[in-house]
């Protein structure tokens, strides 16, 4: 059919946030398919994508909701890192979540940091992941596929565990779903390192709105140090 057009995408989007709550039973009392209802119109009147026109989309650049919750972070003590592709040959990269490949129709993010205090254990260590999630990763109507969810989930986790200084792979991944993702939505998933052992790395993280209200999923993980170096790229 015919793409829509602002007002209709808003209308559908606040349409779809109300239908969610009923369908998969997550606001099964009258006061959170109530916040739902609000949830639903505050989306209805405000700009695409966290402070996005729709045809902005493709220069996507982040709303004003976000870069408030990027002051947060660093009023936290959360640092921002840079995305590196890790390349060593020029042109776009290959990588899957490679930052030059984020155009705003799929998916936009951007690591934060935050370090142990002097002599606090490697567990105090934790990265935040901010991401939007763009129009071209939709599961169910309207909503982010679950497989984008977990990817998300792993990117955090093995950014933090990459921050340890440690260069291990997933071989295990664990995420359980509470509250789907509207498409258009800015989230944070927060990752650390929960313990190692020997050539084990076992993390857990959070996806959760900005404001902290919803937890949209869960996810465990264990990463495990390969026997022999990664190449490089």
């Amino acid at each position: 059919g015919a793409a829509l057009g602002p007002e209709e995408c808003r209308a559908a989007l606040a349409a779809a946030a109300v239908a969610s709550a009923a369908v998969i039973g997550y606001a099964s009392s009258a006061g959170a398919v109530a916040h739902a209802e609000a949830q639903a119109q505050a989306q209805a009147q405000a700009p695409l994508a966290s402070g996005l026109d729709y045809d902005e989309v493709h220069g996507f650049t982040w709303g004003a909701e976000a870069k408030q919750f990027f002051r947060q972070l660093e009023a936290q003590g959360y640092e921002h890192v840079a995305v590196s592709s890790r390349r060593t040959t020029p042109g776009p990269t290959r990588n899957f979540m490679g930052a030059d490949a984020h155009d705003g129709r799929r998916l936009k993010y951007r690591f934060y940091l935050r370090k142990p205090p002097p002599g606090g254990a490697a567990a105090e260590m934790e990265v935040a992941m901010v991401t939007w999630f763009g129009w071209t990763v939709e599961g169910p109507p309207m909503h982010v596929h679950g497989g984008c969810g977990a990817t998300v989930h792993d990117t955090a986790m093995g950014a933090a565990c990459f921050a340890m200084g440690v260069r291990a792979l997933t071989a295990n991944l664990h995420v359980d779903y509470k509250v789907p993702v509207p498409l258009g939505t800015a989230a944070v998933c927060y990752a650390r390192v929960e313990r190692v052992e020997g050539r084990k790395v076992f993390l857990s993280a959070e996806l959760r709105s900005l404001d902290g209200e919803v937890t949209f999923s869960r996810g465990t993980s264990l990463y495990v140090q390969p026997r022999h170096p990664l190449p490089q790229r």
